[in-house]
């Protein structure tokens, strides 16, 4: 009997490889009701919305990669709940064009792209004038997407407009494109613990600012700015009633694209109340100028804010940035 058993056993082995199905699972791995993804397990209670402009339908029900959402407008608008943990999971190779601004109302929502890099999803407007994304719910999260405008603007115009609390851009894309009016990320002055990191901003010419600040303990760390024009335009301007305790850290500056090439604005403009307890640490500036100033700083609330922050020069060295214009 036992002979009988081990062979049976076997067979059934055999079966399994010959078909490549030891294990199947047709509607994928979950842990706890969370799908496992490649990169790693999203941990929420929420429900999880897919997305995809190449193989969906907005009259689907999104809770599968075989049935996603056609654009995350439509996720947005009619399917997450606030304070839930909901998480739109963008689909590599998106594409979606706004004709108006989508406006994420609800706390607690996670809208984050499945590719390799923030270009494998593409949002993007040809409409006149319009901010692309308003967050206006807290403790919201966007990760892993691209941002550009090709229309004309009038007047000044965000590609996500943060009016909310404890908000994260992480890892994204921002081409501003020749755009004098734009802006990549606008955070209200009167909102706090706002996150940009991690993230790309891209401006051949003059604009707005790739980001405005100004609420208390607003971090902007590890970001890129790309600024490859002699005339340049701001990385950053501060604006709003003064708050406190903001960090601007470990960001790289391209600033004009020939050596000695200083762009017409600073890379930073404050108020002229800017705050006090603001930490502006290793920052690194490379084509900005001769000249070692780069930070706008003039106020006195900033003095022993800026610490190791760094322009590079003709002959290969690097000295340190003088704050003060």
């Amino acid at each position: 009997m036992k002979r009988f058993v081990l062979i049976a056993l076997a067979l059934l082995l055999a079966v399994g490889v010959a078909n490549a199905k030891l294990t199947n699972f047709p509607n994928g791995v979950s842990s706890f009701g969370v799908p496992v993804l490649g990169g790693g397990n999203i941990t929420t209670t929420g429900k999880f919305f897919f997305v995809s402009s190449a193989t969906g339908s907005d009259s689907n029900d999104g809770l599968s990669t075989d049935y996603p959402f056609a654009t995350i407008e439509y996720a947005i608008e009619n399917h997450v709940t606030a304070s839930k943990g909901d998480v739109i999971l963008v689909m590599p190779g998106h594409t979606e064009t706004l004709t108006s601004t989508v406006t994420l109302s609800a706390d607690d929502v996670s809208i984050i792209g499945l590719g390799p890099t923030p270009g494998c999803s593409l949002i993007t407007t040809a409409t006149a004038d319009i901010d692309m994304f308003n967050i206006t719910g807290d403790d919201c999260l966007i990760e892993n997407l691209s941002f550009s405008n090709t229309g004309t603007l009038t007047s000044t115009f965000e590609m996500i407009d943060v009016d909310a609390s404890r908000v994260m851009i992480k890892n994204c894309k921002f081409d501003l494109g020749n755009k004098d009016k734009v802006e990549g990320v606008n955070l209200a002055a009167a909102e706090v613990d706002n996150v940009i990191t991690e993230c790309q901003f891209i401006s051949p010419d003059t604009i707005e600012a790739c980001v405005v600040f100004g609420g208390a303990r607003t971090k902007i760390i590890d970001n890129h700015f790309d600024l490859s024009v002699d005339t340049g335009g701001k990385a950053m301007r501060q604006e709003g009633t003064a708050q406190n305790g903001i960090v601007i850290a470990y960001n790289s500056f391209l600033a004009g694209n020939a050596v000695g090439a200083r762009p017409a604005d600073y890379l930073i403009t404050w108020q002229s109340t800017p705050g006090r307890g603001h930490a502006i640490i290793r920052n690194w500036v490379t084509c900005y100028s001769a000249s070692t100033e780069a930070f706008g700083a003039s106020d006195a609330d900033l003095d022993y804010s800026f610490v190791e922050n760094y322009n590079g020069q003709t002959d290969g060295s690097t000295v340190v940035l003088d704050p003060s214009p």
